[in-house]
């Protein structure tokens, strides 16, 4: 990857995407996890393959990932609190002492590397759905939608080519974009009186599954060669990344940040309880006995 890319992924690193009408409010910011899957073209077919960088290798046939998705997220950022931003977490590093982020980093490799980043008020046809379900311990997020172009910063390595042809330089558009992600939690949300959200805060999900798909053209005016419409199709994986595996951090050697876990919003109304739900059925049946008497 040239370091313009990683100027152009530092840009929009944490924070990226959309509030519509639609949107549900949700904050959303995890960086442990893997993506694997293909990237296809009507002559080519690229599978996601195991990377190394030295003595540094990623999870097999995988990268780590990153999702940051804030909708109407006013009580954690009121001055940005609607953006996206799903790609590879190529910014850790376990080199110490610490030289620079993504250092190093196994993930920081052409192959296999995706970048959807999108402002919501500047694309209103993204939206977001998920939050927490009935119980407060999963929560669901998709989101779905297209360009993720904003500060020129979509991007998709690596565009299938003609073998022994150019390996292409990568800039352009997604057409379609879906993420489709549940994480699950081994006790439910925790209330915060002063947001009025229920939050799971740097506590790691037991379980994440889900899915990432859709369409990126291909426009590069350096190397026109690759230029077209691409597929992918992702399964995520996690918790677990290479980051975590080697405790890697990223943001500067005085004051690291390792991988994190942030999951807040509404909460989700419980699922009432059976004997509830007896007594709720004995009282709307009461009412009916009540209208039919008053009619009589």
């Amino acid at each position: 990857m040239t370091h313009t890319i990683l100027r152009l992924a530092v840009a929009g690193t944490m924070i990226g995407a959309a509030a519509t009408a639609s949107a549900s409010p949700l904050f959303v910011v995890f960086d442990n996890f893997t993506y694997s899957g293909t990237v296809a073209a009507p002559s080519a077919e690229v599978i996601i393959g195991t990377a190394t960088n030295g003595p540094r290798e990623t999870r097999p046939n995988a990268r780590d990932g990153l999702v940051s998705v804030r909708s109407g997220a006013t009580p954690y950022n009121s001055t940005a609190p609607d953006y996206a931003q799903i790609s590879t977490a190529w910014y850790f590093t376990n080199i110490t002492p610490f030289v620079t982020n993504g250092w190093g980093n196994p993930n920081n490799t052409n192959y296999g590397f995706f970048q959807y980043l999108d402002t919501f008020p500047r694309n209103a046809d993204v939206t977001v759905e998920g939050g927490w379900q009935p119980g407060n311990q999963v929560f669901k997020l998709k989101l779905t939608g297209g360009n993720g172009d904003d500060s020129d910063a979509a991007r998709l390595w690596n565009a299938p080519v003609t073998t022994g042809g150019p390996a292409g330089d990568t800039a352009g558009f997604f057409t379609s974009f879906t993420l489709d992600l549940t994480a699950t939690f081994a006790s439910p949300a925790v209330f915060n009186a002063l947001t009025g959200w229920y939050e799971q805060w740097n506590v790691m999900p037991i379980s994440v599954t889900g899915t990432i798909s859709g369409t990126f053209v291909n426009d590069s005016t350096t190397n026109p060669a690759a230029n077209g419409s691409y597929a992918f199709s992702f399964t995520i994986t996690g918790p677990g990344s290479w980051a975590e595996d080697t405790g890697a951090f990223w943001g500067s050697g005085e004051n690291p940040i390792f991988v994190r876990s942030r999951w807040a919003a509404p909460g989700a109304q419980p699922v009432p309880e059976p004997a509830s739900l007896a007594l709720l059925g004995l009282g709307l049946a009461g009412l009916a006995l009540a209208r039919r008497r008053r009619r009589a």
